[in-house]
């Protein structure tokens, strides 16, 4: 059986710089993702959140309760072996005092994980809805940023557990520390020396702790990336559509190996931390392990002749004794639980900082949501782009330059170019997917930005390339393209027909209502043709004033394209009507023709006239043409 690789000495070494580097900014993290992790746990329940505090302070008072009654009754039952059965009574209050303490205990607990559990699933559902409402949100710039992706996974990674996990560690040191409060108030009777061993044997622990707590999230953090690329490959590997082209170019070997590889150099970094972690923390607990014998010695000797703080003429007696000795041990661990309780808070502090930083995402998106000064156009006459260019973020080149471009209401346009040419470049800008680097586009002479987004993609259709193939049933897949009239069934076939659809969907097993995917029950797969047509629906569904088609009849047969044309054709009577391709069509498919080129305007004219010019509209012809397509 082979050796896993050893860790990454670099990607090690910088854990270990990330670790100091956090462990000089201890206060800053907690006092920067606490507040948001109690915020966050009050958002999604407070009724809980109330609950499950009250249950936690009184489960810190029941072990020192519980070690005076003990006390109680072994006195009781000292006396009753000593002196007779004439002082029973006290030993049977005793009794019911440690009976009605126990039970009280354990309902405590028990409401403890209904309520931890209870809003541990609310607090799971409330993250995993705001980190969709707030990918909704933000500039669609940030979702071809490789640096957003480890935000976006590191902050999915956290969301379901880290709040309530960090609020747990806050309650349960909330708990740990009325329970040392009130044993150290039994201690200080005793012995101040005490009190102070309890406190100090904790100390080096929640150092250790600490330490190693930065350590994990920096190692974690620092193969963001590449523990994204292992779950990416497992995804696919075990993805339907992807499977056939694995086994058909042989890559199940070679992805196998990359994920395996990845996984198992995680897995030996992580063992290799926690072994460490493990030796260290347990040296300390076994030191504190034997000061708990030291204490008991210390205040036997205490009781039976050395005397104690109010105790000098009295020995103690055996309850006495092993109250105290209760208390020492009780409250020792609740120090170590209290201040590992803080530990635990700064390293999941530090994970839930992945929250933070994702949550301040939305500070970019701030241009888009800014308050719009005029309601959408009721009738849209023209859509224009002034000297609109635009560069993609960090890109060397203009992906457009200087396009002056305007459509007009009854007209269609077939924008064609070669791939890169900026084609669908241009529909991002006039959805406001970004914004341009230079220039404007207007909606009836007014700047698109003085538009509501919202109000503005409801008025501009789109139906990209790459199309968006849901899992739903037929209808519910056309009836996407209006949401408000998803429940129109005959609005839902009208869009169908218009698109081609409704014949092949009514063949289907159960017709509209067929789920159009094998991986859950009765559904069924279709063609990528087929595919094309029901997108094509949705976007009649949608029945906006401004149209796009983005290649629409790329994965359409013959018959299909010249249903779509004659449809688009009918559509162009009422709106604008804006056709993308990478290829020249036939004679007659739009009124007007522009070519891209490079990100600019190259020429524009109708079919004919852009023929008998001889310029790059003709190159392109010629060449569809010898392509035979």
């Amino acid at each position: 059986m082979d050796q896993p690789p050893a860790p990454n000495a670099e990607v090690y070494a910088l854990a270990l710089r990330e670790a100091r580097r956090h462990g000089r900014t201890k206060l800053g993290v907690l006092l920067r993702t606490v507040p948001f992790a109690v915020k966050t746990v009050w958002r999604a329940s407070p009724g809980l959140a109330l609950a499950l505090l009250f249950f936690t302070v009184a489960m810190g008072v029941v072990p020192t309760v519980t070690v005076y009654v003990n006390r109680l009754v072994l006195d009781a039952v000292v006396s009753v072996v000593s002196h007779g059965p004439r002082h029973i009574d006290p030993l049977t209050w005793a009794l019911v005092f440690q009976a009605a303490v126990t039970i009280a205990g354990v309902w405590l607990g028990r409401g403890q994980t209904f309520l931890s559990f209870g809003l541990g699933r609310q607090l799971g559902m409330y993250m995993n809805a705001q980190l969709l409402q707030r990918s909704g949100r933000l500039e669609y710039r940030l979702f071809e940023e490789p640096r957003f992706y480890d935000i976006m996974s590191r902050a999915q990674r956290e969301s379901a557990g880290r709040p309530l996990e960090l609020v747990q560690q806050m309650s349960g040191m909330l708990r740990s520390a009325m329970t040392f409060l009130t044993m150290a108030g039994l201690m200080l009777g005793l012995s101040v020396l005490l009190f102070g061993a309890a406190l100090a044997v904790a100390v080096p622990l929640m150092i250790v702790q600490m330490r190693f707590g930065a350590t994990n999230y920096a190692l974690q953090r620092s193969r963001t990336e590449e523990s994204r690329m292992a779950n990416f490959i497992s995804t696919t590997m075990t993805t339907r559509r992807s499977v056939p082209e694995i086994l058909s170019f042989g890559l199940w070997p070679y992805l196998f190996d990359r994920w395996h590889d990845a996984t198992r150099r995680f897995l030996r970094q992580d063992v290799q931390l926690m072994r460490r972690r493990t030796f260290v923390e347990g040296l300390w607990e076994s030191v504190q392990s034997l000061s708990t014998v030291g204490a008991l010695a210390y205040i036997v000797y205490l009781g039976v002749g050395g005397g104690g703080a109010g105790q000098a003429d009295q020995p103690l007696t055996v309850g006495q004794i092993m109250m105290y000795a209760a208390g020492f041990t009780g409250a020792a661990n609740a120090c170590r639980m209290m201040l590992g309780g803080l530990s635990g808070i700064y390293e999941n502090a530090l994970f839930l900082n992945d929250l933070v930083e994702f949550e301040q995402l939305e500070a970019a998106q701030v241009p888009l949501l800014a308050q719009p000064t005029r309601p959408i156009p009721a009738h849209i006459e023209t859509l224009e782009l002034v000297d609109v260019s635009f560069r993609y973020p960090g890109s060397s080149r203009d992906a457009l330059k200087n396009v002056n471009l305007r459509f007009d209401r009854t007209q269609s346009t077939l924008i064609v170019g070669a791939n890169g040419a900026g084609k669908t470049t241009l529909i991002r800008l006039l959805i406001r997917l970004y914004e341009p680097t230079r220039g404007r586009i207007l909606l009836n002479g007014i700047d698109i930005r003085d538009f509501a987004v919202h109000q503005l993609r409801q008025s501009v259709g789109v139906i990209f390339q790459d199309f968006l193939q849901l899992p739903l049933t037929a209808a519910q897949n056309i009836g996407c393209g209006c949401v408000a009239a998803m429940d129109d069934q005959a609005r839902i076939e009208s869009a169908a027909r218009r698109a081609g659809a409704d014949g092949f969907i009514r063949k289907l097993d159960s017709g509209y209502q067929t789920m159009l995917s094998r991986v859950f029950a009765g559904g069924q797969e279709l063609s990528l043709g087929q595919w094309q047509r029901i997108c094509l629906g949705r976007l009649f569904m949608k029945d906006a004033p401004v149209l796009v088609f983005d290649e629409p009849s790329a994965s359409l047969d013959i018959q299909g394209e010249a249903h779509l044309l004659s449809e688009i054709s009918s559509l162009a009577r009422e709106r604008i009507c804006i056709l993308i391709s990478h290829r020249a069509l036939r004679p007659g498919i739009a009124q007007r023709l522009v070519v891209l080129a490079d990100g600019q305007v190259a020429e524009t004219g109708c079919f004919e006239d852009l023929v008998a010019r001889d310029g790059a509209f003709a190159r392109l012809w010629r060449m569809y043409q010898h392509a035979g397509t």
